[in-house]
C-alpha cells in the first residue's frame, strides 16, 4: 500500500515497521503522521485507557483515542524530532527521546516533568521500555550504550557500554530478575 510519509528515512522506516508488525494502516494529515485503525506496537499503547501516542518531527508529542481514532491532547513538546516514546506500565507516564539525544517524562494527569531531562546518552535514543511493576526505564542509543534510569531520582542507575556498534533494539522481559 501506499504511506506518504514525505522523504524523512525516519519516518519511513518507522512506517514500514510498523506496517510489517501489526499490519496498521498509516496516512499523513496536516499535522504530521496520524496513526489510524488498530493495534499499535504495545509500547506506543495504552491498554488501561484505549489510548495511544505519537511524536512528531517538530518535537510535539500527541494523545489519542484509540477507539475513535480522535485527537486528546497535546502532551509536550521536546527539543527537536521526537525519535521514541514508550507509555510506563500503569499508564501515568510517558517517556519520549527526542533528537537532542534527551529522554523527558510527562505526567499524563497534569502534563508536568516529573523531573528534568534524563541526559547522558551521546548518540540518538531509540528504544524506551519500562521494567514491570517500577519506575525504572531502560534506554538503548546510537551511542552504543544501554542505560538503565530510576525515573523518580532522574538518575541513570546502569550503564550498559559494552556493544559493538550503534543499539538499534531491544527489549525488557517480564517477571523477576535473578
Amino acid at each position: 500500500p501506499h504511506l506518504p510519509v514525505g522523504t524523512n528515512p525516519v519516518l519511513l522506516h518507522l512506517v514500514v515497521c510498523i506496517h510489517q508488525k501489526t499490519g496498521l494502516i498509516l496516512a499523513e494529515s496536516g499535522s504530521g503522521l496520524l496513526l489510524v485503525l488498530a493495534q499499535l506496537a504495545q509500547r506506543l499503547l495504552d491498554d488501561a485507557n484505549a489510548r495511544f501516542a505519537t511524536g512528531h518531527d517538530d518535537g510535539r508529542l500527541i494523545l489519542w483515542d484509540l477507539e475513535t481514532g480522535n485527537f486528546v491532547k497535546e502532551i509536550g513538546k521536546g527539543d527537536g524530532a521526537i525519535s521514541t516514546l514508550s507509555f510506563d506500565p500503569a499508564g501515568e507516564t510517558i517517556a519520549a527521546a527526542d533528537e537532542s539525544c534527551q529522554i523527558c517524562v510527562w505526567n499524563l494527569e497534569n502534563e508536568s516533568l516529573p523531573c528534568s531531562r534524563l541526559t547522558g546518552h551521546k548518540g540518538r535514543v531509540v528504544c524506551l521500555a519500562w521494567q514491570p511493576d517500577t519506575r525504572l526505564l531502560l534506554s538503548a542509543a546510537w551511542d552504543t550504550t544501554v542505560r538503565l534510569w530510576n525515573v523518580n531520582e532522574c538518575r541513570a542507575t546502569m550503564l550498559i557500554n559494552d556493544h559493538d556498534g550503534q543499539v538499534t533494539a531491544m527489549a525488557m522481559a517480564p517477571g523477576p530478575t535473578e
